[in-house]
């Protein structure tokens, strides 16, 4: 049992484990998809820059190119009036071509400038373009790691809005709870239509939790499917906008099936020991009240252990189950020798409590046979055979038939394997017993109803006799 809680503690520390990766993954692609945001943005206000640098250049450079159109324009005006030997024109002439030359040189200046500007604005556009190139697919990455996490088979994914509607949901978790996408795009899927109504007030304490800090602790509850079935989900959800969560689910219903079934087993366990510590104590009181000495008392007594641990190996190997009536029969009467034996009759299975009751019936006639009766001779020979028959209702009648022994006379006095038959075996099913000591060999004969604990075994061909 200690061995089964350590596992069930491992299994909910790797479906915790598995959530949280989940979880990881999710905030890393929506931390990378906010970086490359701002880095594009940064990319458009240089961009954006570079655009209004350039169109400064170019004006400038017409409005430098046109001075210099006049300029030259007027150096040929004065070209024509040189002759007129006019000093003070001479003089103004060579002060506008040095105001020229000036100004040649100044937009030669400005050209180098403007050249180089442009190549450093296409450098930091390559290289901006290259960062932009690299983000995104890094993105593209991070976002195929995503879809992949999402199309992973066993952990469920939804997307759902602060008012509970799914907007989306994995394949996985669809199908958990046997909805489908038509469902979520008719916007007829909502978190509350899934939980059961006294798992309500669990489901708003999660709610209100993910609305406080962002995130709920990992919790099991029970939820329905589309069909009204219910299954058992480990749920942890985290918000990743204002109005928009996503939550990862694993299925624990064999999880779940399997902590119910060890509880039932246990509890069967602790019945079946009151059980089993009480028909010790009934063996060791008649025992001790039929026993002629401590010496026979102890060999009785031990024998009667032996064959009750017999009967625990056997329903030990079917798991507690029922088993056949042809191997509780066999089991008993093996050790006499086949050819000694008969056994026949149609599969019956047998529940654990009457199988136990009948394995200490057999054990009792067998060893009175091999004392005093016909498996006490080499000629003797015992047969077992069992029909089901239509009294007012289905019967098992199996009957008990020894032959070929000593001549049978009845007993003094009443002993525990007598009473075991003609009492316990009545009050164990409900049944009749009748045990005679007739002088051509003993003969007992047991009926039992049929019901849920004596029944016929299905798909299985008539026991042949041995």
């Amino acid at each position: 049992m200690g061995q089964d809680r350590h596992r069930g503690d491992r299994s909910n520390r790797r479906d915790d484990g598995e959530l949280e990766q989940a979880l990881t993954a999710a905030e890393d692609a929506r931390d990378e998809a906010a970086r490359l945001a701002q880095e594009l943005d940064q990319a458009v206000k240089l961009l954006a820059e570079r655009d209004r640098a350039l169109e400064l250049f170019q004006a400038d450079a017409q409005r430098r190119e046109a001075m210099a159109r006049a300029l030259i324009s007027g150096r040929e005006n004065m070209r024509l009036v040189a002759h007129a030997d006019d000093t003070i024109l001479a003089e103004e002439l060579q002060v506008t071509v040095e105001e020229l030359n000036v100004a040649l040189e100044e937009l030669q200046h400005t050209n180098e400038a403007l050249e180089r500007a442009n190549q450093e604005l296409g450098r930091a556009n390559q290289e901006l373009e290259q960062r932009v190139a690299e983000r995104t697919a890094g993105l593209r990455r991070s976002e195929e790691r995503f879809r992949h996490a999402l199309e992973i088979e066993t952990v469920g994914v939804i997307f759902f809005t602060m008012d509970g509607s799914i907007t989306e949901a994995n394949e996985a978790f669809l199908g958990m709870c046997g909805f489908s996408r038509e469902d979520i795009a008719a916007t007829s899927l909502r978190r509350d239509t899934l939980i059961p109504p006294e798992w309500m007030a669990d489901s708003k304490r999660a709610n209100a939790e993910l609305r406080e800090v962002g995130r709920t602790t990992p919790h099991e509850k029970e939820c329905l499917r589309k069909d009204g079935s219910r299954w058992w989900g480990l749920f942890a959800a985290r918000r990743i906008a204002d109005n928009e969560n996503v939550e990862f689910v694993l299925d624990i219903s064999d999880r779940k099936a399997g902590e119910h079934r060890q509880k039932l087993l246990l509890n069967e366990l602790n019945h079946r020991v009151k059980n089993t510590l009480a028909t010790v104590q009934a063996i060791a009181s008649q025992t001790l009240h039929s026993s002629q000495s401590p010496e026979h008392f102890a060999e009785t007594f031990q024998t009667r252990l032996q064959n009750l641990a017999q009967a625990h190996d056997l329903l030990t190997r079917t798991q507690w189950k029922a088993v056949p009536l042809n191997e509780l029969v066999s089991m008993t009467l093996g050790p006499h020798g086949n050819r000694r034996v008969r056994i026949a009759g149609p599969p019956i299975l047998i529940e654990p409590g009457v199988a136990t009751s009948l394995h200490l019936a057999f054990h009792e006639l067998a060893t009175n046979a091999a004392k005093y009766g016909a498996l006490s001779v080499s000629s003797g020979c015992v047969s077992v055979n069992w029909v089901v028959v239509d009294k007012p209702m289905p019967t098992l009648h199996i009957e008990w038939q020894e032959s070929d022994g000593p001549p049978v006379s009845p007993p003094t006095r009443r002993g525990f394997g007598s009473r075991l038959i003609e009492r316990g075996l009545p009050l164990e099913f409900g049944g009749e017993v009748a045990l005679e000591f007739d002088r051509a060999g003993v003969r007992c004969r047991i009926d039992i109803p049929l019901s849920a604990n004596v029944r016929p075994q299905l798909d299985s061909r008539p026991l042949q006799e041995a």
